[in-house]
């Protein structure tokens, strides 16, 4: 069964991916669970931001369709962290990090493929 209160965006290369979740839409603009997995043969993290907005779903999907742009998130769950992609010269980077955790990670896909799932469109209507 599908369900219908997610999104995901997932870029492959190769035998590597990055992946966001967004998960447990509440019908009027956020969802419950922000993920973002990443999975390359020498590394693997999981970073889970909580609740987000769901414009930021949108945002990502908006710089992947115009193949160029950058933007920067935050979140307190509880405490800051912050997580900024950009897409450039055929280039996506995500970089993570926290002035309150250990948390600093960069990773850059090239050559890769878009994967969009917005299941919450579906059943939900465009929100906000």
């Amino acid at each position: 069964m599908i369900r219908n209160d997610t999104a995901t965006i997932a870029l492959t290369s190769g035998d590597t991916e990055l992946r966001f979740s967004w998960l447990q839409y509440d019908g009027d603009n956020c969802f419950s669970s922000h993920i973002v997995d990443f999975a390359s043969p020498g590394q693997r993290f999981t970073h889970d931001y909580k609740e987000c907005h769901v414009r930021s779903s949108r945002i990502i999907t908006e710089i992947l369709d115009a193949n160029v742009g950058e933007k920067g998130f935050g979140f307190r769950i509880p405490e800051i962290v912050y997580y900024d992609v950009k897409l450039a010269d055929g280039a996506f980077t995500y970089h993570a990090n926290s002035d309150e955790l250990p948390r600093e990670i960069s990773v850059t896909l090239t050559d890769f493929t878009v994967s969009v799932e917005q299941n919450w469109k579906t059943y939900w209507g465009d929100g906000v």
